[in-house]
């Protein structure tokens, strides 16, 4: 499962849509982005202070000034721009001398954004989002969906899983199960595809009109 802890620069796609994120602005969904694109130019594996000179070095567009307003707001706080009433939450970026570096809340919005990000399967006119919360979540007894499965047919079955410990249970419907391949391409270019080819649409008991695809392995 990936959280601020384990999540690398090349874990990030940027194919991912930024847009229509808490900041409200799409300046700084941009610049999200960009800081995003420079960490997996600079190293892909692992978060690195950047100046703004590298900032301005390893985008590929013509840097303005006003870029770095937006930076050192996401160190500050304030407004990004000035002609936005959008007003950002100081934190998502540390600075030391010239070095800026990626906090924990911006890597909890990066987190965000990926489990906001859907997928239309094949010619289907709905979209899914791809939940990873229940990853090592399985019925009581089983330790492989494979075991669980099999060659049967579980379509419309609802079954309790449960967390690792023991202790978090959620009940769901077990919609359909699905291969990697109905998975539009854009999903493909993301680093967590590698791990794992067959999914699983589901939808809780409580909520059942809410489904969503859960990794199965």
């Amino acid at each position: 499962m990936t959280t601020i802890n384990n999540l690398l620069p090349e874990d990030v796609s940027l194919k991912m849509s930024f847009m229509d994120s808490e900041f409200q602005n799409t300046e700084t969904e941009t610049i999200v982005k960009n800081i995003v694109f420079i960490q997996q130019k600079m190293n892909p594996k692992q978060w690195t202070p950047f100046s703004f000179d590298d900032y301005r070095e390893h985008c590929t567009h013509n840097v303005s000034d006003a870029e770095k307003g937006v930076l050192e707001a996401f160190v500050k706080g304030g407004k990004p721009v000035w002609n936005t009433s959008a007003f950002l939450e100081p934190g998502y970026l540390n600075k030391e001398t010239d070095l800026y570096s990626v906090t924990d809340k911006f890597l909890n919005f990066l987190l965000k954004v990926t489990e906001k990000q859907t997928y239309r399967l094949g010619n289907q006119d709905r979209e899914y989002k791809l939940l990873t919360k229940y990853l090592g979540w399985f019925p009581d007894g089983v330790k492989e969906w494979w075991d669980f499965f099999g060659t049967k047919n579980r379509d419309g079955q609802y079954v309790t899983i449960f967390s690792p410990d023991k202790i978090g249970e959620v009940k769901i419907i077990l919609r359909r199960q699905i291969i990697k391949d109905a998975f539009p391409l854009s999903f493909f270019g993301e680093k967590r595809s590698q791990n794992w080819y067959s999914f699983c649409v589901v939808s809780t008991q409580d909520n059942p009109d809410e489904e969503f695809i859960i990794p199965l392995h």
